[in-house]
Order: C-alpha cells, then structure tokens, then sequence
C-alpha cells in the first residue's frame, strides 16, 4: 500500500491541474505585488500631501525684488501658528522641476521662472487654505495657492477603488483554484473509480485513499506553482528596472521591498495548500457517500 496515491496520476484531469495552477500563482502573485504597491502610495500621499499648500510667486522683470517678496512671504507663513514649515525652493530645484515639461528653454533661462514655496500645515481644512491664500495675496498680489487637497482627493479615491479591484481579483483568483480542485478531484475519482472500489476490498479505509489523492495533488500543484511564481518574480524584477528611474510620488510603482517578497512567496505555498487541503475534503465526502 505505500504508493496508494499512484492509481490517480495518469489521467486526462490530472494533467489539466497544473496548468491551472500555475496560471492562478502568476496572477495572484502579479494580483498581491500591485496590491502592496498601491497600499504604500497610498500610506506615502497620507503622510505627505495631506498637509501641504504649494505658493507660487509671479515672476516680476526684477529677479531681485521677487527673491525680496519670496523671502517676505516666506517669514509671514512661518509665524502663522498653523504653519508647520515654509519651504522656499532655489531657482535650480523650480528648474528641476520644470524642465520635463519645459526642456532646455528652463534651463537655459530663457523664460521666467516663478519662485515656488512648499508649506506643510497642521491642518489642510478649506478654512486654513482660504486664510493663508488671502494673507499671501495681501503680501503679494498675484500669488497662486495651490491646495493640494482637491486632486489628492481624487488620486485617493481612485487608488481606493484600485486597491479594491486588486483585492477582489486575488479573491476571485484563489476561489477559482479552490473550484478547480474541487472538480478535479471529482473527476479523477469516477475515472479511477473501480481502483477505489479495489482498494476498498483490500482494506484501505477511505482516510487512506483522501490521503494519497491529497498527497498526489499537493506535489502536482507545488510543480505549477514553482513555475508560476518563478515567471511572475520575473516579469516584476523586469517592471522594476523598468522603473528605476522614475518618480513614484503620483503613480504606483512596482518596486518592491525585502519584506514584500516574503508575502508574494507565501502565495504560492498558499495555493498549494489550498489545493491539497480541498482535494483532501473533496475526497472524503466522495468516498462517505460511495460508503
């Protein structure tokens, strides 16, 4: 009786599991790496762009009078008992930050550059935004403040609905696993039917068959599985050198973690368990009511 789980290896179903099982590790782990990519831009706009008011300053034809009013307005918010930091940018880090849209002509100084104040407050409400735009626009009129709070709203709740979809994919991935076992399971239990009957004349009590079927599908899955995670590790390590040189402050990106890695590889571990464990269950009720 030791290779009691032989009797269910060549078979039409049973070829048709791995299969399943590896296109269900690729997904899910690609399903569960986007869905900790989200979670940590969301986690960063939280910690970040909650509290901040960005103030630009019109560019006058006198550079040193606008450094003059960018200086002034800059001592005003930083005694404003709301404001956390009022940061005034150099001409280098606006150029910076113009120069994807604007080329050569920022960087040559070809145009004017307004002068650019990060301010980071306690509390980003509409009333602390109106205050300190009205008291910007008293220092200097025709300043621009930019409350962060409007788009950062949006970009939340479109990440939130992202995440959700990400999340009930990975649900819908492993249901489908789990369906797939069950009906596998089936299937090769009618075709090696009078082998069971057999074994059951031999001896072999039901918990020995759920056994070997279990056993059988753990290691057809943990082949699957391998492969399907190995390919999903790739095609992720090629996104992330695909994105080494890009900011990820306003979009998601797949650059995952030490400890990101730990979690994607409890997912095909996950599924192979699942798999056995179902094929297991399914067996047993199987062979109670064949009793």
């Amino acid at each position: 009786m030791k290779g009691q789980g032989r009797i269910f290896r060549a078979d039409a179903s049973s070829r048709y599991l791995p299969w399943v099982l590896g296109l269900a590790t690729f997904l899910a782990t690609l399903s569960l790496a986007a869905l900790l990519a989200v979670d940590r831009t969301l986690d960063r706009w939280d910690n970040t762009a909650a509290g901040t008011i960005t103030v630009q300053i019109a560019p006058s034809d006198d550079p040193g009078t606008d450094a003059i009013r960018a200086r002034s307005i800059q001592m005003k918010l930083r005694a404003d008992p709301d404001v956390l930091e009022a940061e005034l940018l150099s001409v280098d880090q606006v150029t910076d930050l113009l120069a994807p849209w604007l080329g050569g002509a920022a960087r040559a100084g070809e145009l004017p550059l307004p002068r650019v104040l990060h301010v980071r407050v306690r509390d980003a409400g509409s009333d602390t935004s109106e205050r300190l735009a009205a008291l910007v626009e008293s220092a200097a009129p025709g300043t621009v403040v930019d409350d962060h709070r409007i788009w950062r709203s949006r970009l939340v709740n479109y990440t939130a609905w992202l995440r959700g979809g990400l999340a009930l994919q990975l649900v819908l991935v492993l249901t489908v696993s789990g369906l797939t076992a069950v009906f596998i399971t089936l299937s090769r239990m009618t075709i090696h039917r009078e082998a069971v009957r057999l074994l059951h004349q031999l001896g072999a009590d039901d918990s020995f068959i759920a056994a070997g079927l279990m056993r059988q599908s753990a290691l057809s899955a943990a082949a699957a599985a391998a492969v399907g995670f190995a390919l999903a590790a790739s095609f992720l390590f090629i996104l992330g050198q695909a994105a080494a040189g890009m900011d990820d402050a306003f979009m998601p990106l797949l650059r995952l973690q030490h400890l990101d890695w730990i979690w994607l590889a409890a997912v095909p571990l996950g599924l192979v368990v699942l798999t056995a464990v179902v094929a297991g269950f399914t067996a047993r009720r199987r062979l109670n009511r064949l009793a």
